[in-house]
């Protein structure tokens, strides 16, 4: 009996290493399968990383572009209307010119016949000293409109030069106007006519920056902010219009998703051109 337990004794101390043994090799083997795993845990997201940016900033080139395009579509469109309308008004203007020095016939009624033809809000004829000699009689006394302007330089010159003519659109007591000013064929002094210009608007089938992106989808379901100074003048999501930047950026935190972020893409005819990321 005691000869049998002396030959289990070595068996059992031997059966004791070969599981310790194993028990390592296990230990070393979930060591190395845990930091594959990790290992490629981490390249994955950094491969994802860095497919998610390249992803990002090709959108946001494209969504530069995009937008570089239509507010260059928007400038030519007002640019082509505005130069146009001037060049039209003086032409009028010129002719006017003429009509008073060839038929010697300057008086209220024949300017009031002139300005309904012509369609023109109103017509100041000034003498050398750049008081009024005659003018339609609609608006009344146009002067006190027009005061500012005729004492610029800009319209004054041409009483003393006069080939040079003058023509601007600009607002004046929160109406939009046509304004040009030529020399007087007939006597030394300047003839000036105006125009009331309709405000832009989308009603009127303009292209208007309001309307410029309204509504339109952006990859990644994106929003675009055109921004004045600090004023949002443009945008695909109407509730940040007419906004502050800033108070667009806490619209953007209660809509869109956290850590989107806001983009600023380059500026261009001197606006600031933001984009973010909103939820998928």
């Amino acid at each position: 009996m005691s000869r049998q337990v002396r030959t289990q004794m070595p068996q059992t101390q031997k059966k004791d290493k070969k599981s310790k043994s194993k028990g390592k090799k296990f230990d070393k083997n979930a060591c190395l399968l845990m930091f594959i795993l990790l290992f490629s845990g981490i390249l994955i997201f950094l491969l994802l990383t860095a497919s998610d940016n390249k992803k990002l900033n090709s959108t946001l080139n494209e969504t530069f572009d995009f937008a570089k395009t239509r507010i260059e579509r928007y400038e030519n469109y007002n640019t082509n209307d505005q130069v146009k309308s001037l060049v039209r008004l003086m032409d009028k203007t010129t002719e006017l010119s003429r009509a008073i020095a060839q038929e010697d016939n300057l008086s209220e009624e024949m300017l009031d016949e002139y300005a309904n033809e012509q369609r023109l809000t109103g017509i100041l004829v000034l003498d050398q000293n750049q008081k009024v000699t005659e003018q339609t009689a609609k608006d009344g006394d146009a002067m006190l409109l027009w005061q500012k302007l005729i004492e610029s330089d800009y319209v004054c010159d041409i009483a003393k030069h006069p080939q040079k003519t003058y023509t601007t659109r600009l607002r004046n007591e929160g109406k939009l106007y046509d304004f040009a000013a030529v020399a007087r064929q007939d006597a030394a002094g300047i003839v000036i006519t105006y125009m009331q210009k309709e405000e832009v608007s989308e009603l009127n089938g303009d292209l208007t920056m309001k309307s410029l992106f309204a509504d339109f989808p952006f990859e990644m379901n994106g929003s675009i902010v055109i921004c004045d100074d600090d004023k949002v003048v443009s945008t695909n999501k109407q509730e940040l219009l007419s906004s502050s930047v800033e108070e667009s950026k806490s619209l953007y935190k209660n809509e869109f998703k956290a850590g989107g972020g806001w983009n600023c893409l380059p500026s261009f005819k001197g606006r600031k051109l933001v984009w973010t990321q909103g939820e998928d």
